[in-house]
């Protein structure tokens, strides 16, 4: 097959296997040019996919850690703020029962306001200040008589009101301290309202700290669990309580100020957060589910935060290991259940409040910047491809210019062996001899009329040879003395012969032979 294809453009015309053999090259540069420019752009996804996920992965880990270490700053600093607040409350009431002489006062605390007066005069009563009420009295504002703990709370708390602009109002309800004694003596801060229902000593921050009192009677402040706030059905928060004491060092009431669980300052980290305590319940939550959440959960909670119990514990283990170890760099990489993928998980553990706060992968913003980088990665594909595009563009518009240009050249010489083609046929019996002789390669041995025609053919033939090699006087000589002579050619003795021979085929080649040379070489006279 190759030998045919071969012989095929060995018979093709000079143009024809000019113009074939630049297509080839053509072709074979655009398959080549394609081929590379496929694998070199398969090469750079595959570098520039595992580039940009290594690098997204890095940029992930590090700004989790460095999330890690401001948020847990910030809380412990929000917290500590609120502590301060209460442990100045706190020295302040010691302060004022020792020196309570050097003081004038100006003017008395004034009770929480009913509900109707609430709303009428909404301006006057959200005005922030101190205001109490008596939860175990029928009138909720009778105070008692001969009681130095309600006396102390009453007047040094209502002094503090001159100077409440000090104070900062973070959410509502953010100062109540109660008594420990039976009238239930609760003083709010910055605006309360009498509510009759309302017992302080049974609401879980109440509670706990009389618990965590007995278990850590060293310890002056505690944190609740997560709550439901009284008012408020779908609100919950957590509580900072700390303990009272008076001059003679007893402990006779509370102050509690409230957190809630989610922190709007939150929002500004592009990071899942999440603080939880002993148990595991969470306390803030900045996650972004955008799930309305109305109930208290745990961070096992897969359907909420996407990890179990044994991720749980994993985590809680990489907190204590934390403390204990230099390397505070090292992370967890967790498979997350709510988005069905893999994160970075780190977790540092609150010693003193035995809180632990987590930080993990934010998967939007990892999306978006998985699709930023294939977007560029797509619009370099196609800038590469449109440049590839143009270039082989160029190159066929070369090889369409070359192969005119080869046309334009190859025309006049085709031009040339056309007019040698016609001037050939004009010629007329040397084409008809040699196309004679090419149909008649083999000639039979007995074939004698053949074989005394190709004689003719090579005389006439070597005739016209000597005729052209001549000069033209000599032409011109040799016609003049023929003009004048006539043929001694013996045509009556051919003749007479042909006559005789019955059949060419069988007479021997050699009796042909000897009867042409009677016939040429008999007469008178021979031309030279």
């Amino acid at each position: 097959m190759f030998g045919c294809i071969i012989s095929a453009f060995r018979e093709m015309r000079m143009r024809s296997q000019i113009f074939l053999f630049e297509i080839i090259i053509l072709l074979f540069v655009l398959v080549l040019a394609g081929a590379a420019a496929y694998v070199e752009i398969r090469i750079f996804y595959y570098i520039s996919t595992h580039s940009s996920e290594t690098i997204i992965s890095n940029l992930d880990i590090k700004q989790i850690n460095q999330a890690t270490s401001l948020v847990s700053h910030y809380i412990k600093q929000k917290h500590q703020r609120r502590i301060l607040v209460l442990e100045h409350l706190s020295s302040f009431l010691r302060t004022y029962q020792m020196l309570t002489q050097q003081f004038t006062k100006v003017k008395s605390m004034e009770s929480c306001a009913g509900s109707a007066q609430f709303v009428i005069s909404e301006y006057v009563y959200q005005t922030p200040k101190f205001c109490y009420q008596l939860h175990g009295v029928p009138d909720l504002v009778t105070l008692p008589k001969n009681n130095q703990n309600i006396s102390l709370l009453y007047q040094g708390l209502g002094l503090l009101n001159e100077y409440d602009l000090l104070f900062s109002i973070e959410s509502p309800y953010f100062i109540q301290v109660a008594d420990t004694s039976d009238y239930k003596f609760d003083i709010i801060y910055p605006v309360g309202m009498l509510i009759k229902d309302y017992d302080p000593k049974t609401r879980p921050w109440y509670v706990n700290h009389i618990k965590q009192m007995k278990a850590h009677p060293d310890e002056f402040y505690f944190y609740s669990e997560v709550y439901k706030v009284f008012i408020e059905q779908f609100d919950y928060q957590f509580s900072i309580t700390h303990s009272l004491f008076n001059s003679q060092q007893q402990f006779f009431g509370m102050a509690k100020t409230m957190l809630t669980t989610n922190d709007p300052s939150f929002e500004y980290v592009l990071y899942n957060i999440i603080l939880i305590n002993y148990a595991g319940q969470v306390l803030y939550n900045g996650m972004e589910m955008g799930q309305n959440l109305t109930d208290v959960f745990y961070v096992f909670n897969e359907t909420i935060t996407g990890f179990n119990q044994t991720d749980w514990y994993q985590i809680e283990e990489h907190a204590t290991n934390r403390l204990r170890r230099d390397n505070s760099n090292q992370i967890l990489i967790l498979y997350n259940k709510y988005h069905k993928q893999f994160v970075h998980v780190q977790s540092e553990k609150f010693k003193k409040e035995n809180f632990t706060l987590i930080i993990f992968t934010n998967v939007s913003s990892i999306n978006i910047m998985e699709k930023q980088f294939q977007e560029t990665e797509e619009s370099f594909i196609f800038w590469y491809s449109l440049a590839l595009s143009i270039i082989i563009s160029i190159y066929s518009l070369t090889v369409t210019l070359s192969l005119f240009a080869i046309n334009s050249i190859c025309k006049p010489l085709t031009k040339l062996t056309n007019q040698v083609s016609l001037h050939v046929l004009q010629l007329g019996n040397n084409i008809n001899h040699q196309i004679f002789k090419m149909f008649n390669k083999q000639i039979i041995s007995l074939d004698l009329l053949n074989n005394l025609n190709n004689k003719f053919m090579n005389f006439s033939e070597l005739l016209l040879l000597s005729q052209t090699t001549k000069s033209e006087t000599c032409r011109l000589l040799e016609k003049m003395s023929f003009n004048k002579k006539e043929s001694n050619l013996n045509l009556k003795l051919i003749q007479n012969q042909n006559i005789l021979l019955p059949d060419f085929r069988s007479i021997e080649q050699t009796q042909v032979q000897d009867i042409i040379k009677k016939s040429l070489f008999q007469g008178e006279s021979m031309i030279i």
